[in-house]
């Protein structure tokens, strides 16, 4: 969905999963793919926030499961001037996991396991109605 709003909309797609890649030496390494994560997000939020100061319009292709992460994200891009969309694809465990398993076969794309799956399941936090005012909320399954 990131990419093709991107092409519809020339924005700058930046995805953490594709910036891990391009350095993970081994995508097997759970562990320092996991050590990387939280660093290549805020760089890359880091980044975003110069597109978004001069003009360019930015997707953050990151997972945003807990509804604190998004709210932080939202207040500074607000701070920042700019017109905040969030994109929820509702889908069910299992779907969620048939998808990743047609993903997993691109090696081209950041690997999931279920087990890491149903932890992130644990967590996830699904926009209310009340968070979604707060944004141009979009909704698809």
């Amino acid at each position: 969905m990131a990419k093709k709003i991107s092409k519809e909309r020339q924005a700058i797609r930046l995805s953490a999963d594709e910036w891990i890649l391009g350095i993970l030496e081994d995508q097997g390494d759970l562990v320092e793919r996991d050590r990387l994560r939280d660093p290549m997000e805020q760089l890359l939020w880091s980044h975003a926030q110069r597109l978004l100061q001069v003009g360019l319009s930015v997707i953050l292709e990151n997972g945003f499961w807990a509804k604190e992460e998004r709210e932080g994200y939202r207040e500074t891009a607000v701070n920042l001037g700019v017109k905040v969309e969030l994109y929820y694809v509702q889908a069910d465990l299992i779907t969620l996991w048939e998808r990743i398993k047609k993903r997993n076969t691109n090696l081209q794309e950041m690997q999931m396991t279920k087990k890491e799956l149903e932890e992130a399941w644990q967590v996830f936090q699904p926009p209310t109605t009340e968070e979604g005012q707060k944004y141009n909320l979009f909704s698809s399954s």
